[in-house]
């Protein structure tokens, strides 16, 4: 079992644009204490996100990513949109970070509050803008199916995310529903 603290290196696909700005400082969330990076192998389907700031970004349909445990301990990220790589660190096991494929990928941390092996995980993250009084906060859901989740598993998450001060009502809902063959 693999247990860690990431560093996600997010990609600028999603640290640049796929944010919402909130006043004050990054509010502290819940994680996940213990992550089994074994049982996240496998393909995830992109159900949910914050709004994407950047045009071109905007309505994105059919965004997957397969996660595969390396000999190494780090675990490649092979994204429909870009590939990463999450380097481990077994200090705090509910924090994640990715290494984006560019040279222009600033480091961005991310958040685990809530996975379930077999269906679901929820990341969170946020980054305070330097010298600024307002800070950068993104989070997505993904699923096992590219069906959407159920609606009492949504209720959770957002019950989740308000008892930790992020509002539920940001996210966007990712079409799958004209995917070729997603299975």
């Amino acid at each position: 079992m693999f247990t860690f603290r990431f560093v996600f290196v997010l990609l600028y696909l999603i640290s640049a644009y796929g944010q919402i700005t909130r006043p004050g400082r990054c509010t502290s969330v819940q994680t996940v204490a213990d992550v089994n990076w074994n049982k996240m192998e496998g393909r995830w389907f992109r159900m949910s996100e914050f709004p994407e700031k950047d045009p071109r970004l905007q309505n994105q349909s059919c965004l997957s990513e397969i996660k595969e445990v390396n000999n190494d301990g780090t675990i490649s990220v092979f994204a429909s949109w870009i590939n990463t790589l999450i380097i481990p660190d077994a200090e705090n096991p509910g924090m994640a970070t990715f290494d984006g494929t560019l040279d222009s990928v600033p480091q961005y941390q991310y958040s685990i509050m809530a996975v379930q092996y077999d269906n679901f995980h929820l990341l969170y993250g946020c980054e305070d803008d330097k010298g600024r009084q307002d800070s950068l906060e993104t989070a997505f859901i993904f699923s096992r199916t590219p069906e959407p989740l159920g609606r009492s598993q949504l209720d959770s998450m957002s019950c989740l995310l308000r008892s930790n001060g992020v509002d539920p009502d940001n996210f966007l809902f990712v079409d799958h529903s004209s995917c070729p063959d997603l299975q």
